[in-house]
């Protein structure tokens, strides 16, 4: 899957999914830092919604699959500059 071919907003993308259990990996994102910053300066906010990434692509597979879909947590490794985001699909 070449999500990040032509937008280039990071470096690596892979999606996962395993029954109704999506795992997005998002390496090199160009918007790491506003996911950080948001995670530290706003954890309301953070929780509530997410990154920036993390209710993006909530939308975007709730679209795909007619499904709700739930975002279970995201968690963001400053050594390998990798998001991992995990989602659950519900009934619809």
């Amino acid at each position: 899957m070449k999500l990040n071919h032509n937008l280039k907003f990071a470096e690596v993308v892979q999606v996962r999914i395993q029954d109704k259990n999506i795992t997005l990996e998002i390496t090199g994102s160009i918007f790491n830092t506003l996911c950080n910053e948001t995670r530290n300066n706003q954890p309301r906010t953070h929780e509530q919604v997410g990154c920036i990434f993390s209710s993006a692509f909530a939308c975007a597979f709730a679209k795909a699959t007619d499904k709700p879909i739930t975002i279970q947590k995201d968690t963001l490794n400053p050594d390998t500059k990798t998001l991992t985001i995990e989602y659950h699909m519900e009934e619809a």
